[in-house]
């Protein structure tokens, strides 16, 4: 009898307190992610596919672009950062970051991370490169009304940062040049 009495008073305790869950949802659990993907050619010859494609907002007020790469078990392997954009419809031409240190500034730029494979570490840092007859750009072609999606097409040549740490992935080339990009992207703002 005793021990039936602190079950039911855990019970109603327990009922008792439950809190009703808030009205909306969280990011990763209400948004379609199948939806906000991005599509490119790297070196002229391999596909290349982010599968979760957000943007943000910046502290200077500008935009951030983050394309995510995850392999089969869903860990971050590779990701392109296109940073320091105004959101406006249009072409935006990139500012090459190579050889600059730090190779961040106010200008609109790329940048390409790997990580360790289980995403928990980034391995090679690569730059933007100004290439000679190779434009670096992002355009964006649509953007929501309510501007929590924009969509787009991208350019990228990258070259392995004067700042990487050594090279984990020794089949991976020096230079990667991203062409024929295409995004679509869910604001996290």
């Amino acid at each position: 009898m005793k021990y039936t009495y602190l079950v039911m008073t855990l019970i109603i305790f327990c009922l008792c307190s439950c809190k009703k869950e808030e009205e909306g949802c969280y990011l990763d659990l209400c948004v379609d992610w199948e939806v906000y993907t991005s599509q490119s050619t790297l070196n002229n010859t391999t596909p290349w596919k982010a599968q979760h494609v957000w943007f943000g907002d910046l502290n200077s007020g500008k935009k951030i672009i983050h394309l995510n790469f995850a392999n089969e078990f869903g860990y971050l392997r590779e990701k392109i950062r296109i940073r320091e954009f105004d959101l406006a419809l249009g072409t935006i031409p990139l500012t090459a970051g190579w050889g600059v240190s730090p190779p961040y500034s106010d200008e609109p730029s790329a940048h390409f991370n790997t990580f360790t494979a289980d995403g928990d570490a980034l391995t090679e840092f690569y730059d933007l490169y100004d290439k000679e007859g190779f434009e670096n750009y992002i355009t964006i072609n649509r953007i929501s009304a309510d501007t929590s999606e924009i969509e787009g097409e991208y350019q990228l040549f990258f070259v392995l940062s004067l700042d990487s740490p050594s090279k984990l992935d020794e089949y991976r080339p020096d230079t990667l040049v991203f062409t024929n990009g295409i995004f679509t992207a869910r604001s996290i703002d």
